[in-house]
């Protein structure tokens, strides 16, 4: 049984992957968005309960995103695990974190949008997630899984990640629109 989840999570974001081979990479990011969660301030009003459920949310269909759809029912710690695909985005604001699925720019945007400031952990891998104004970005760096981070939109819902998560990727600026 792991101690503690940051030792996990910074394990799974150094194991080295095999690049013809997505799916362990895609569970690996699957795994790392869960345990995002447990490293993400929410507001008090959106907060999860220790013994309540952790809503999960996909957009897009991915290997990534079938990954994160196999942890639904099972549990984080004390906590029940509701995975669920959405196809409109103003249906995931309930969501704790989001994962939505590499997209074009323009589908991004709107998607982004219609999320607003709502606290949902948004999380992507698609190149400059955290550029366009996601929150949590995937990137493989030297064959390991990386983070960027843009703080001013987790500013913006009301979140705030764990300092010593933040140590483990980049903080970006949003591009200007």
């Amino acid at each position: 049984m792991i101690r503690h989840p940051l030792v996990f999570l910074i394990f799974a974001c150094t194991v080295v992957y095999s690049a013809p081979v997505r799916k362990p990479e895609a569970q690996i990011k699957a795994a790392t968005a869960v345990n995002l969660a447990t490293f993400t301030t929410y507001p008090k009003a959106r907060r999860p309960r220790k013994d309540g459920t952790l809503r999960l949310g996909v957009i897009g269909k991915h290997a990534i995103a079938d990954a994160l759809l196999a942890f639904h029912g099972k549990k984080q710690g004390t906590r029940k695990l509701d995975v669920r695909r959405f196809t409109k985005a103003e249906n995931a604001r309930s969501c704790h974190v989001l994962f939505i699925a590499p997209c074009k720019e323009a589908e991004l945007a709107k998607i982004l949008k219609a999320l607003g400031k709502a606290p949902v952990l948004v999380v992507g891998e698609q190149n400059k997630f955290a550029h366009a104004g996601g929150m949590v970005g995937f990137r493989i760096e030297k064959k390991k899984v990386r983070f960027d981070f843009n703080r001013l939109a987790m500013q913006q819902a009301g979140l705030k990640l764990h300092p010593k998560l933040l140590r483990l990727g980049r903080i970006v600026k949003e591009r200007e629109k």
